[in-house]
């Protein structure tokens, strides 16, 4: 739920003294919401560039100004380390590991270290520092013609197939809000949405993946259906702006008022401002959609 491991957070507890859980009899730690906030907080500060250290005494207001970019420090007060500071972070090496998988076509080879990025890095740290900028360098390249379209389908299949585990490894009895992730008629861009899916699982909510292409009356009866607060979709084609948005439009209709519509992906820049004059969100990363998860499941 943090993006953390086990052995950091045990670290941070330690030596800076971030938080002080509960403690079971049989020693185990319980951890409240606002520590489990603070602690993703922190991890999102640090990837900014500021030091732990240096972190652990700001208030929560401040720790969120860092995050947003609007964080001015003063002489006196917590700047971000210079580059010779920061050492390098865990998922670096695996990233690179990845990209070279998928340029030899080596898919027992990507499977392998997208299992160890699980193992090593926290769920949330695998999302946002392997899996997204993965799919991201293997679009770039297959449109600059230094990859094929068989190495853009291998690494499709190989994180596909990770996302999938991860999510079915995740999902749990939450007593959270319902959320419904699909995608619509022409979408057929997959991985994004399964990312969201997994994001919303450990963000504490009841997850519903419903795949790729979905009609939207059958999005409106699934939402229905799951008595879901938030539909989330992933929108990745451009250039068929009057379709969506006419899609959108019917799905806006076709669900209570109360019932958030999300659309993230390459494709919002297409629904934008159309999206807003339907009270549409749109989210461009995945700590937006992350952080419109915790406004929501705080209603």
């Amino acid at each position: 739920m943090t993006g953390l491991t086990p052995h950091a957070i045990r670290k941070w507890e330690g030596r800076h003294a971030l938080i002080q859980p509960q403690r079971t009899e049989s020693g185990h730690r319980i951890y409240s919401d606002a520590q489990i906030d603070r602690l993703r907080l922190l991890r999102r500060a640090t990837e900014a560039g500021y030091s732990i250290g240096k972190l652990s005494q700001l208030p929560e207001e401040e720790l969120r100004r860092i995050v947003r970019g609007t964080f001015e420090p003063t002489a006196a007060e917590v700047s971000p380390e210079s580059n010779d500071e920061k050492s390098v972070q865990p998922w670096t090496e695996l990233l690179e590991k990845c990209r070279a998988a998928v340029q030899r076509m080596d898919r027992d080879q990507l499977d392998t270290l997208l299992a160890q990025s699980s193992a090593r890095l926290g769920c949330l740290e695998v999302l946002e520092h392997v899996v997204t900028p993965l799919m991201q360098w293997v679009g770039n390249q297959w449109h600059q013609g230094a990859l094929r379209i068989a190495h853009e389908h291998m690494a499709t299949s190989s994180v596909r197939a990770h996302l999938e585990r991860l999510y079915t490894s995740v999902r749990s009895d939450s007593d959270g809000p319902g959320i419904v992730l699909a995608t619509l008629p022409g979408q057929r861009h997959e991985i994004g949405i399964l990312i969201s899916a997994v994001a919303a699982v450990m963000e504490g909510w009841r997850a519903y993946y419903f795949g790729l292409e979905l009609p939207v009356a059958e999005i409106a009866m699934a939402a229905a259906e799951k008595q879901a607060a938030v539909v989330a979709l992933s929108v990745s084609t451009l250039g068929i702006e009057q379709e969506l948005h006419d899609q959108l439009a019917t799905l806006r209709d076709s669900l209570p008022s109360g019932v958030q519509i999300v659309v993230g992906g390459a494709g919002t820049v297409s629904v934008k401002e159309n999206a807003a004059r339907l009270g549409i969100r749109c989210v461009e990363r995945l700590d937006q959609f992350q952080d419109l998860l915790r406004e929501y499941r705080s209603k």
